[in-house]
């Protein structure tokens, strides 16, 4: 199981790549992460399991959950440039996971923006 960040719409997404290569350290002993300090440090990946969510035909899913300031602008930014080709997008955050090991399917909370 791991955590996905995900978005999801009917208009065709296109995946996004740092424009170059950053470092990388996680040091478990402190507790500390160094990343290069890049905003666009992130990816959006095509996510093929979005029909498994939602009935939006396209979905990209974000490899960095680690948020700054300026990577959440270019990610919203990105979102408001599908939105210029669509009614809507939807943006997922769920666990991977095959839910018939469980009694019920998960309940999912919408909200509308």
């Amino acid at each position: 199981m791991s955590v996905c960040t995900f978005i999801a719409s009917d208009f065709p997404l296109t995946e996004v790549s740092p424009v170059q290569d950053y470092p990388f350290e996680i040091n478990l002993d402190k507790g500390t992460m160094y990343d290069g300090g890049a905003d666009d440090n992130y990816f959006l990946h095509f996510f093929q399991d979005v029909q498994n969510y939602t009935d939006k035909k396209n979905g990209v899913c974000l490899e960095w959950n680690y948020f700054t300031e300026g990577r959440a602008k270019q990610i919203i930014e990105y979102m408001k440039n599908v939105l210029q080709d669509t009614t809507s997008i939807e943006l997922w955050h769920v666990w991977l996971m095959d839910y018939y090991e469980f009694e019920d399917r998960p309940v999912i909370h919408r909200q509308t923006v």
